[in-house]
């Protein structure tokens, strides 16, 4: 069964280029994980308007497919 991605996955791509910590790891912040953990945060919140004010439950469930792109950027 497949799952739908609500996401434009062009629009995701370029709000996560916007983000050198989250794939360029010559960059000095890539190592950095609470860089890292605001740069997921604000790329969440430019999709879902109110992700910031949900509790951190309901954020995670959001920023679920934060792990499937650290899963295809090293196959």
């Amino acid at each position: 069964m497949s799952r739908i991605f609500k996401y434009d996955v062009v629009t995701l791509i370029e709000a996560i280029e916007n983000k050198p910590c989250l794939w360029d790891k010559t960059a000095d912040c890539f190592k950095d994980k609470i860089e890292k953990e605001k740069a997921w945060k604000d790329v969440c919140a430019f999709f879902e308007e109110d992700f910031l004010e949900k509790d951190k439950k309901e954020q995670h469930k959001i920023g679920k497919w934060s792990n499937s792109w650290e899963m295809a950027k090293y196959p």
